[in-house]
């Protein structure tokens, strides 16, 4: 029996708008504004893909600890959390050596 795995296709759409900035787009999601961050000659009122991988990682973090919670019949009032994200630049790459979450469960 040859058991193919799922694919799924997750798509977006990006338009640049002017200087180091753009709209993300996604169907049947509201668009986001995005640009390079302030640190690289960015905008600081702008989503920027370290905030994104950032987030990124604490979402995934609660997703995962609400459905291991659901498993086990837990009940949440609440979930709360923080994340700082510590990226090095090192010989011209720039390498996240550190995500912390603090999350704060109810």
């Amino acid at each position: 029996m040859n058991i193919e795995p799922v694919v799924y296709d997750f798509r977006t759409r990006l338009r640049w708008t002017s200087q180091k900035k753009g709209v993300l787009s996604c169907d049947g999601k509201p668009d986001l504004h995005v640009a390079c961050a302030p640190e690289f000659g960015g905008h600081p009122q702008v989503w920027t893909p370290e905030d994104m991988f950032v987030g990124s990682v604490e979402l995934c973090t609660m997703t995962t600890f609400l459905y291991l919670a659901e498993k086990m019949h837990l009940k949440i009032k609440s979930y709360n959390s923080d994340a700082v994200g510590k990226a090095k630049m090192s010989e011209g790459t720039l390498r996240y050596v550190k995500i912390e979450i603090r999350p704060v469960v109810k």
